[in-house]
């Protein structure tokens, strides 16, 4: 995954649009999931003291991506951003031009004890206008993590 930076982009949001809109959705999905995985480490240094190689933070990303992709396909579901519809199972539907759509969900970590949620935000060219991924400490109702991705998006 060659990653290219624009030098006229001035902070990381901006830098991650490009991003998205100039590159592949296999990119955009390892980009996100590496991105996820950085999080993951940062926290693992900042509250436990743990040190990461980044060889494992990029592998262990793809590996993650990898292993969701294939469940995502075991189980009949959508295997990728780039996967095409099928008869009967959800799809995007874009926006009416000028408007944004907001996709949100959330998960929990039971062993781990904690909890991730995240929200994309596109325009009807499906372009990204936004997007935000966390993983944070603490055992939360469902309800309420699916909740929380909402308004994090509305934020």
């Amino acid at each position: 995954m060659g990653l290219h930076f624009n030098h006229g982009d001035e902070d990381f949001g901006s830098w991650f649009e490009d991003f998205c809109n100039t590159h592949l959705a296999e990119n955009i999905d390892k980009l996100a999931m590496i991105l996820w995985s950085v999080w993951g480490s940062r926290n693992d240094l900042l509250w436990n003291d743990k040190a990461t190689s980044v060889e494992k933070v990029v592998s262990s990303a793809i590996t993650y991506l990898e292993l969701w992709k294939f469940a995502q396909i075991k189980n009949g579901g959508v295997s990728s951003s780039n996967s095409q519809p099928r008869a009967g199972v959800e799809h995007w539907i874009k926006p009416s031009l000028g408007e944004l759509k907001a996709n949100c969900d959330a998960a929990l970590f039971s062993r781990e004890r904690s909890h991730g949620l995240g929200w994309i935000a596109r325009d009807h060219a499906y372009l990204c206008f936004a997007a935000a991924a966390v993983k944070l400490q603490g055992e939360i109702d469902p309800v309420v993590v699916e909740a929380l991705s909402m308004k994090e998006a509305l934020s």
